[in-house]
C-alpha cells in the first residue's frame, strides 16, 4: 500500500485551500455600511401603545424619503423613563412619554432624582389621552377604590408607564 498521498489529492488540497484562502480574503474586504437613522425615537415595548404610535410615526416620515434621505426608526424600550433617560444620553431624538414622567424629568423627581433634572426637553404633540380604569372580578363584591385597600393588584410592568405613575406607588 502507498502511503504518499497521490497528486490528484495534493491538487485538491491546494485548490480548496487556495478557495478557502480567497473566500476568507474575500468577506473580509465585504463590510456592510448600515448608517445610523436621522431620527430615532424611543417608544416602549412591541406589546404596549407607545411602540405602534411611533412605528407609525416613522412610517409617515419614511413615506416620502427618498433611499438617501433622512429616515425614521422607531426603536423598542422599557417605557417612559428609559425614553427620557435616552434623551438626556443623546441616544435617540425623540421619545413617546406621558405628560406626568415628563414633569418628573424637569422637575429631577421620582425616578429622576438620583441624576437630577432634564434641561432641554420640549414637547412637540399631544398622542392619545390615557383612561384610567379599575377592574375587578364581579364575585370579589368591589365597589369602589376605597374598597380595594388591602387586596392584591396588579399595577402594570415593571418600568411601564402604568407602574411608574404617582398613584401606583402608593
Amino acid at each position: 500500500m502507498n502511503s504518499q498521498p497521490s497528486n490528484v489529492s495534493r491538487v485538491w488540497r491546494r485548490t480548496i485551500a487556495l478557495g478557502v484562502a480567497a473566500l476568507a480574503a474575500a468577506l473580509g474586504a465585504c463590510t456592510l455600511v448600515v448608517n445610523p437613522p436621522d431620527v430615532a425615537i424611543g417608544t416602549g415595548s412591541p406589546s404596549g401603545i407607545y411602540y405602534p404610535l411611533g412605528d407609525s410615526i416613522c412610517r409617515l416620515f419614511n413615506l416620502e424619503a427618498s433611499p438617501e434621505g433622512r429616515r425614521c426608526v422607531a426603536t423598542p424600550s422599557a417605557g417612559p423613563v428609559a425614553n427620557i433617560e435616552s434623551l438626556r444620553d443623546g441616544r435617540t431624538h425623540i421619545g413617546i412619554v406621558p405628560s406626568d414622567v415628563l414633569a418628573d424629568a424637569v422637575a429631577g423627581t421620582g425616578p429622576f432624582v438620583s441624576r437630577g433634572p432634564v434641561s432641554g426637553l420640549r414637547a412637540l404633540f399631544t398622542g392619545h389621552a390615557d383612561a384610567f380604569t379599575l377592574v375587578a372580578r364581579r364575585e370579589l363584591g368591589i365597589r369602589s377604590a376605597a374598597e380595594l385597600r388591602g387586596a392584591r393588584i396588579n399595577m402594570g410592568s415593571p418600568g411601564s408607564g402604568e407602574r411608574g405613575h404617582e398613584w401606583a406607588s402608593r
